[in-house]
């Protein structure tokens, strides 16, 4: 199975609400940083010293290149999973403001039918 199935919450519907805005914000502040972290590295690439020698550059090289091949799937899941929460959680704030719109109209139909 792949990186980013693994890391990517399939079920919100079990997570209070509490816990789904915490997915949500660190799931957004881990995918900003994994991005910007990859940028950084590629700038990093771009300006390497000459006083590195040829084992240390390719050692380096083959480091980050693994480490890019895995981080914009973890990046991409965590990323879903902010979307997942924030949907779950907006979801379940219509169901409440739906609730609320349905008791409402419960009382209101039934002082009406008191005050015919």
């Amino acid at each position: 199975m792949d990186v980013y199935h693994q890391a990517l919450i399939q079920n919100f519907k079990g997570f209070t609400d509490g816990e789904l805005c915490a997915i949500a914000g660190e799931s957004e502040c881990a995918h900003r940083a994994l991005m910007k972290g990859m940028r950084s590295i590629g700038d990093l690439m771009v300006s390497a010293t000459p006083e590195l020698n040829e084992d240390e550059i390719k050692s380096h090289f083959v480091a980050i290149g693994d480490l890019l091949t895995h981080l914009p799937r973890y990046a991409e899941a965590l990323f879903e999973n902010a979307g997942n929460a924030d949907y779950e959680i907006k979801r379940r704030e219509k169901i409440k403001s739906d609730t609320g719109k349905t008791k409402l109209h419960e009382i209101v139909v039934m002082l009406d039918s008191l005050g015919k």
